[in-house]
């Protein structure tokens, strides 16, 4: 486990894939609620960047020029307390902080899922072509999500998917993270809107 904040997060994912989306005339939204602002968190950051990698690179692949992909993180849960372990100094040691839960949200106006298929894209892959008469588009699509799914079943969170065919696909991981603490992260987002909000804009 390592401590990171949300804001240093998201600038380093638009870092990574801002240019693929610029290239393709797309806007990128960050939108991150004034409270989750404050943290600095505590959990695999590593799993968590690596998942929302994926559902960006959906959104990027998926969505066609001059559309809109929005990456947000909000509250969902009130505050509750957790325990940790940590090593200090070669001992191990339980330590009790605050813990939130938060939604992690991946929004694009892309191509959009069939609504009798958005279940299915969130279930092995043998089983979305046994169900379904996917197209190889469809299939790369619900590889992303499948793998982003891995990342985050394995921090203990959970994922669902909201989509209108022809409309866009929104993409929500919901997340336990204890909180470290509340000193405010800069945020250095360049070429590009951001949004530090206390309501979401999904």
């Amino acid at each position: 486990l390592d401590f990171f904040s949300v804001s240093d997060m998201f600038n380093e994912l638009m870092g990574i894939m801002g240019e693929r989306a610029d290239q393709k005339g797309i806007e990128c939204i960050v939108d991150i609620h004034h409270t989750i602002d404050h943290f600095e968190l505590i959990g695999d950051s590593f799993k968590l960047r690596n998942a929302l990698m994926r559902g960006l690179d959906n959104a990027i692949k998926f969505t066609p020029r001059g559309g809109l992909i929005i990456l947000a993180a909000r509250p969902n849960r009130e505050e509750t307390l957790t325990r940790v372990r940590r090593r200090s100094r070669g001992f191990e040691e339980d330590v009790e902080f605050e813990s939130t839960t938060v939604m992690f949200v991946v929004q694009d106006t892309g191509c959009g899922i069939p609504p009798d298929q958005v279940e299915s894209f969130l279930q092995p892959m043998d089983h979305l072509r046994l169900v379904t008469k996917s197209t190889q588009e469809n299939l790369q699509l619900s590889k992303g999500i499948l793998i982003s799914k891995q990342f985050i079943d394995k921090i203990g969170g959970t994922v669902s998917l909201n989509s209108t065919l022809g409309q866009g696909t929104t993409l929500m991981f919901s997340v336990p993270l204890p909180v470290h603490n509340r000193k405010k992260a800069c945020i250095k987002f360049a070429d590009m809107q951001v949004l530090v909000s206390s309501k979401s804009v999904i």
